[in-house]
């Protein structure tokens, strides 16, 4: 294995430095002391820009908290286990879902990707400032894997609210009344609901661009399907009572609505955003019945999209990076020394399990697929 060059950060070897207390102990490698750590092989390193991490076990979190506090899970349960740090908080859960695809509609490829997110996990480093390390591991991108939906939120978040700029803007949530249909029948018809009220010639001209996000949600109590469509949209103003009505001639049912101005379009960019990381309530989780019907529903389904004018919106695209990331070590062997008294990898692995309060780190995740 090889030793850490500075030995103030211990010798590699058991006993040479007592594992730090979270909270306790938060005096952090320098600028200068980091700039030389030993570096491992670079295999299999790509680059591109990074994402933050989260691990969220919460079906009603907001945008602006997303990046707090990771779950802490502990170092020997590390070892051997790179991908707890992608997956720790949500693990349960992700077993059971693990076990629904195992039945679902999804490719055996999708499967595999599943299985292998947070696996071949390094810690980079940042060429042109050493006190930048995040890590840079495997990313499925499945809508029902959780830190991934959450990344895709942060990336929907900023193309959002950059198109939001200089613009008038109204957010607008089109709801059915919950029912014993089917859930494919159901966002079938909220979805053709919604074309058919924006291109209808009453209200063509006020939807001149937008993004909507789909949500699905069972009725309180009735545990019947209850999707919503949820849009941010550019457009004149819109009286309640006329679009209710337009919405109730064409669902024949539902009258529900909901419609506001934006006066905080960062804002309102977060609170709709948050829908792409959330596809399904979380106790659906629990009913692998319920759980495998909405799998099949929701199969190439899209959960948001653009319309209109913002039909060249990329919401999915990645910022581009200038920063070259330099390969340190893999992160199952910084867990390893860590795990034998190594000060310097103590250091890295605390910062990003969120264990120091001042974390100069600055720990992020990035793929390598």
């Amino acid at each position: 294995m090889l030793r850490p060059a500075y030995p103030e950060y211990g010798n590699g070897l058991p006993g040479s430095g007592p594992r730090p207390r979270n909270g306790a102990d938060t005096a952090l490698p320098s600028s200068a002391s980091l700039s030389s750590p030993p570096h491992a092989n670079s295999d299999n390193m790509s680059g591109s820009s990074a994402v933050s991490p989260t691990y969220l076990d919460t079906d009603e979190t907001s945008v602006d908290s997303i990046a707090a506090k990771p779950a802490v899970p502990s170092w020997p349960e590390l070892q051997g286990h790179e991908a707890a740090f992608r997956h720790a908080g949500w693990q349960h859960r992700r077993n059971l879902i693990h076990e629904a695809l195992l039945h679902g509609p999804v490719s055996e490829a999708t499967r595999i990707r599943f299985d292998k997110c947070g696996s071949n996990a390094w810690l980079v480093q940042a060429a042109d400032d050493p006190t930048r390390v995040k890590v840079r591991a495997n990313r499925c991108r499945c809508r029902w894997c959780q830190p991934c939906m959450t990344e895709r939120c942060r990336v929907v978040q900023a193309n959002v609210r950059d198109a939001c700029v200089g613009k008038d803007l109204r957010f607008l949530t089109l709801t059915l009344k919950a029912s014993d249909d089917p859930l494919s029948t159901t966002v079938a018809r909220l979805r053709g609901g919604f074309r058919k009220l924006r291109l209808s010639k009453q209200f063509r001209d006020w939807f001149r661009g937008g993004v909507y996000f789909l949500e699905v949600k069972l009725g309180s109590g009735s545990g019947r399907w209850h999707p919503h469509l949820h849009l941010l949209f550019e457009g004149g103003y819109i009286p309640h009572e006329l679009i209710k009505r337009a919405w109730l001639e064409i669902t024949g049912d539902s009258s529900i609505v909901w419609i506001t101005r934006i006066r905080d379009s960062g804002h309102a960019a977060g609170y709709i955003s948050k829908y792409a990381a959330k596809p399904i309530p979380s106790q659906l989780v629990h009913d692998s019945a319920r759980l495998r019907e909405a799998m099949e529903a929701l199969h190439g389904v899209r959960m948001f999209n653009v319309f209109g004018n913002w039909i060249d919106l990329h919401l999915s695209d990645e910022p581009r990076s200038d920063v070259e990331w330099v390969p340190l070590m893999r992160l199952d062997e910084a867990i390893t020394r860590a795990l034998v008294g190594d000060r310097y990898c103590q250091r890295l692995i605390d910062s990003l399990c969120g264990g120091v309060t001042d974390r100069p780190f600055g720990l992020d995740w990035d793929d390598t697929s």
